[in-house]
């Protein structure tokens, strides 16, 4: 079960010349020691049955918020800066959820045109220079955002 210990040892068998493992629960384990002592063991350790870790679903989840709160940053306009759209965007391209197509100048700004991998829908992101960003401004907010 996990989370229990247990001991192991190997033992050569009488007529084989190879080697047999043998796993053992602590009283299992006493009662051998006591009965045999440690004249046939050639080797001995004790370990723990590894706890089952739960997979979590945050990675998926995060992704699924990025490309919401991007597609919201996109559609509201001035009412979201456009450093908070820059980064999901650039987030949700390594993540492989959006893929960079090509970029744009409009009216003589930059814009970089993304697919999203799912549905094909094109996303026109405003590009902006990676020293103008506050990055721990820009943290906060969109931590606060992905909580919410």
């Amino acid at each position: 079960m996990p989370g229990m210990e247990y001991y192991s040892a190997l033992m050569f068998g009488e007529k084989e010349e190879h080697c047999h493992r043998r796993d053992y629960c602590p009283v299992c384990w006493d009662l051998i020691n006591k009965e045999q002592g440690n004249q046939s063991l050639n080797s001995t350790w004790k370990s723990k049955v590894p706890l089952k870790k739960d997979l979590s679903d945050l990675p998926k989840k995060r992704d699924d918020r990025a490309l919401y709160l991007l597609k919201e940053a996109l559609i509201l306009g001035n009412a979201v800066p456009e450093e908070e759209a820059f980064v999901l965007s650039l987030y949700l391209a390594r993540r492989r959820k959006i893929y960079f197509r090509q970029e744009i100048k409009r009216e003589g700004k930059a814009f970089s045109l993304y697919e999203v991998a799912e549905t094909e829908e094109m996303l026109c992101v405003p590009k902006v220079e990676l020293s103008q960003l506050q990055i721990g401004i820009l943290q906060e907010a969109l931590a606060r955002k992905f909580l919410a």
